[in-house]
């Protein structure tokens, strides 16, 4: 079922907004209580209008995050003339963000909907003006979700994902949902607002099924009704329209697995993750003395049981469809954390805290692994639990460092995906350094003059390097005076190319590489060395 409003309603909607606001009492722009920080007197300030009316906008959320550490975060909202100002800043990179129900949320320089923002650089005591939005009205998807009989599903869960930019099979990626919730009202319906234009997939789910719940049950299910992912089909939605759809949940054969687990001690904790193209989703378990496990009701997929205790961890991945799964033998292992130091390329720096020095695994999918916990003592060695899954190392560092390689066994490992059971036992060198690489430049067309609004791309010259977690894949916009700079890329041998619009996450794409590679322009980056290029725009 479909049915769909002309954008023009939103366009009278937003009129009427304004109007409404503009009779509501005037109150200045306020700063939103923040951190405290060392300061200057640098300044950010600007005007948000509504990109259909050129009308300015009150009460709009404005979000500024300094890239810098320790990172500045502040907020602000706009005045009755759409003005804000942020005042008392420190030298440094900024990102600001704004967002208004009914309009969509939208990051300073972002002209499309996917792509990345623009940064604002500050220097010492500079004011920094006309940093302005236009903010697009929000498109609308309003769901009515019915239950297997046709009746209103009452407290449904409804996940919102679009496809992630990739070469091979369709993977949906989950959305965060706006401030009034995810579960549908007392009609079943619930409104998906705030939206930019394109393609959306939804689903629904009964709330909350009981660990014990045998046979069939309205399991997840993908418009226009189907509990399969794959075979899910896209909502359009363009600029500011509402559209209206509606489908019924279905029954959907649910297994059960159950199984014991083999260890020293019984087991504390027992978590199964159902591990799906759109999501990993943890869900609850039965455990029995801490020897046994049972759970009903699981859709088919694959799931990964994880159980541990002080002293013991192990996992099992589990295909589930076709009949139940009985058995099962969970078996533990020694849970070894993993141990290292972080040494530093020149002298340790003093007076850093050590906890703004995060070492982290990131696991396949860039989900975050447990960071490091540092001894008390003050030579930087650190702990990290025990885990399963692959990933490689990672470190999230102050401003001015960066990761300059992992050591294990005095073998570089950096960017070599390994089972995380590899490191425990050993010990792990994590070396930062304060000497980057730097990539610099600037954008003209074709008469030579210069462009402000584009998305500079810096990939290693080999594809092998192509791949998910590298660091040798880098995309960037400029700042408000059109330059752009990449630090701390890895020595070696690049290709650098500039695009009018690349959806953010499209720069990993190796099809997307390969056609860049065509107009790119090469450049080495030796240790510690600065580059600078002048590019032009490709297609």
């Amino acid at each position: 079922m479909s049915v769909r409003t002309r954008p023009v309603v939103a366009v009278v909607f937003l009129a009427l907004s304004a109007i409404a606001d503009a009779q509501q009492p005037q109150s200045p722009a306020r700063d939103l209580p923040r951190e405290r920080v060392t300061t200057t007197d640098g300044a950010i300030a600007g005007i948000i209008r509504a990109a259909d009316t050129s009308l300015p906008i009150r009460g709009v959320d404005i979000r500024l995050t300094g890239t810098g550490r320790p990172a500045v975060m502040r907020g602000a909202v706009t005045d009755a003339n759409g003005r804000y100002e942020f005042s008392d800043l420190p030298e440094g990179t900024y990102r600001l963000e704004a967002s208004k129900v009914r309009y969509m949320t939208m990051s300073y320089g972002q002209t499309r909907a996917g792509e990345e923002g623009r940064t604002v650089q500050v220097t010492g005591g500079q004011r920094v003006e006309n940093i302005d939005f236009a903010l697009p009205a929000g498109a609308v998807i309003v769901l009515r979700v019915g239950n297997r009989f046709g009746d209103p599903a009452i407290g449904y869960r409804v996940a919102l994902f679009q496809a992630k930019p990739s070469s091979g099979p369709r993977v949906l990626t989950p959305l965060p949902l706006s401030s009034f919730g995810s579960t549908t009202d007392d009609r079943g319906e619930i409104r998906l607002s705030g939206l930019g234009p394109g393609e959306y997939f939804v689903s629904a789910e009964a709330a909350s099924v009981p660990p014990g719940t045998p046979g069939e049950r309205e399991g997840q299910t993908f418009f226009p009704g189907t509990p399969v992912a794959e075979e899910a089909q896209p909502i359009t939605v363009g600029l500011g329209e509402e559209v209206v759809y509606g489908f019924d949940t279905m029954l959907s054969k649910t297994y059960r697995i159950s199984g014991t687990i083999a260890g020293n001690a019984p087991a504390d904790d027992v978590q199964i993750e159902r591990v799906t193209a759109e999501r990993t989703m943890m869900i609850d378990i039965n455990l029995g003395s801490g020897r046994s496990f049972s759970r009903a009701g699981l859709s088919p997929g694959e799931y990964i049981l994880t159980a541990s205790n002080s002293k013991e961890i192990g996992s099992l991945r589990v295909p589930v469809g076709g009949a139940d799964v009985s058995d099962l033998v969970l078996t533990m292992r020694p849970a070894t954390p993993i141990r290292g130091r972080v040494t530093f390329e020149g002298a340790a720096p003093r007076g850093v805290p050590q906890a703004t020095f995060v070492v982290r695994p990131t696991r396949e999918n860039n989900r975050v692994s447990h960071v490091a916990q540092y001894s008390k003592a003050a030579d930087w060695t650190f702990e990290i639990a025990a885990l399963t899954g692959s990933g490689v190392i990672r470190a999230d560092l102050p401003r001015g460092w960066f990761l300059k390689s992992v050591l294990l066994d005095g073998r570089d490992v950096t960017d070599t995906v390994l089972d995380l059971e590899t490191y425990q036992g050993k010990f792990l060198e994590v070396v930062v350094t304060q000497t980057a690489t730097e990539l610099r430049g600037s954008v003209a067309d074709a008469s030579g003059r210069a462009l402000t609004n584009y998305v500079a791309v810096a990939f290693a010259e080999d594809q092998r390097q192509w791949m998910e977690l590298t660091r040798r894949v880098e995309s960037v916009r400029p700042d408000q005076q059109g330059r752009f700079s990449i630090r701390g890329l890895p020595p070696g041998r690049y290709l650098v190319a500039a695009v009018n619009y690349l959806p953010t996450g499209q720069e990993k794409d190796p099809n997307v590489l390969e056609r860049l590679r065509a107009t790119a322009t090469p450049v080495t980056l030796a240790e510690g060395a600065t580059q600078n290029v002048t590019l032009g725009v490709g297609k």
